[in-house]
């Protein structure tokens, strides 16, 4: 992903993805760890096609509605908010739980201009 990204922002994005679908997190938990460590050697639009890969397993029967917008996504720089929105639609009935978390994880993780800085 961007360079913007730390290793604590991946990893909280991470524990995030896990309470999308619990039931399903046993499946992804080896390869967003794999994930995790991809990110921080090679970040970047391969890493970000990667994750793409991952999140459509995170909810199988729903894949085909949000991974054109995840396709989408991961062709061009990383955008937190984008990310944010299309995780919120992966398990709706859980986004009021896990929203608020992406909200603020796209806040922290946008990328600042160099004026916001020098203030």
């Amino acid at each position: 992903m961007s360079a913007f990204l730390s290793a604590a922002s991946r990893e909280e994005l991470v524990r995030i993805i896990r309470q999308i679908n619990p039931g399903q997190a046993p499946v992804c938990d080896a390869p967003l760890d794999d994930w995790l460590r991809l990110a921080g050697c090679a970040p970047g639009l391969g890493c970000q096609r990667v994750l793409a890969g991952i999140l459509k397993r995170v909810n199988p029967p729903v894949a085909e509605l949000y991974g054109p917008m995840l396709d989408s996504w991961s062709t061009r720089p990383a955008n937190g908010y984008a990310l944010a929105a299309i995780l919120k639609m992966v398990n709706p009935p859980l986004a009021p739980a896990y929203g608020p978390l992406l909200d603020a994880w796209a806040r922290r993780n946008a990328p600042r201009h160099d004026r916001d800085v020098a203030q």
